[in-house]
């Protein structure tokens, strides 16, 4: 038996602008799972919805890619998420491997008990 779906000659993009059009002016949200080829602005608008909304939290390439790979898929989708992280300004503003520190930590010798013995730290 194949996969549900492969043989029943349903127009998938009719029934899936259907379903858009009948709860359009809910709070219901529809979301299909099919072999769809999203543009550019879709995979925009999902990779946003998933990273910079309040629930996305900014989460790095792998939390996110597996976050949209429980509705999505596309080939390429890492690559894609990498590039949108890479140019998300909230991101390079706030990833410490981006801050500089001022006073960073120096070595110098600590003198203990008015001894001449040091601590380097």
């Amino acid at each position: 038996m194949g996969k549900l779906g492969d043989h029943d000659d349903l127009e998938w993009e009719k029934i899936r602008s259907m379903l858009r059009y009948i709860f359009r002016e809910t709070n219901i949200e529809i979301i299909i799972c099919a072999n769809v080829e999203y543009s550019e602005e879709e995979k925009a608008v999902i990779l946003s919805q998933f990273h910079d909304s309040k629930l996305g939290g900014h989460l790095g390439v792998n939390k996110t890619t597996k976050r949209i790979r429980q509705q999505f898929m596309w080939r390429g989708m890492k690559e894609d998420v990498k590039k949108f992280i890479r140019i998300c300004t909230s991101c390079q503003v706030n990833k410490v491997s981006n801050r500089h520190i001022k006073n960073q930590w120096l070595l110098y010798p600590l003198r203990l008990n008015h001894s001449k013995k040091y601590l380097w730290i």
